[in-house]
């Protein structure tokens, strides 16, 4: 019953120039650091911040599966089947059902 922040994005096209050059600028001071990340969620606040992007946050009421690990497959495949068989998920994501 924890609430979390699944940080799935849905971007305007002009947004991508705006990537590319922050993507540049963190490539060039980590490329010989394969463990640093380029993490989205910080470099969209910072574009907020800025006032070079805004950003609409649509809430959910659905339960979160993570899905990290390989260990993780097994425990999300029994969920989705379950939500299949409860009308919840339709049977064939894509194409005719």
């Amino acid at each position: 019953d924890s609430l979390c922040s699944l940080n799935i994005f849905g971007f305007h096209p002009k947004i991508f120039e705006l990537l590319e050059n922050e993507w540049k600028k963190f490539f060039s001071k980590n490329s010989n650091n394969p463990k640093n990340e380029f993490a989205l969620p910080t470099t969209i606040n910072n574009f907020i911040k800025k006032k070079k992007c805004k950003l609409t946050v649509l809430k959910n009421n659905s339960n979160w599966m993570g899905v990290t690990y390989k260990k993780d497959k097994t425990s999300l495949q029994k969920y989705i089947i379950k939500q299949i068989k409860n009308k919840k998920f339709p049977k064939k994501l894509w194409g005719n059902n």
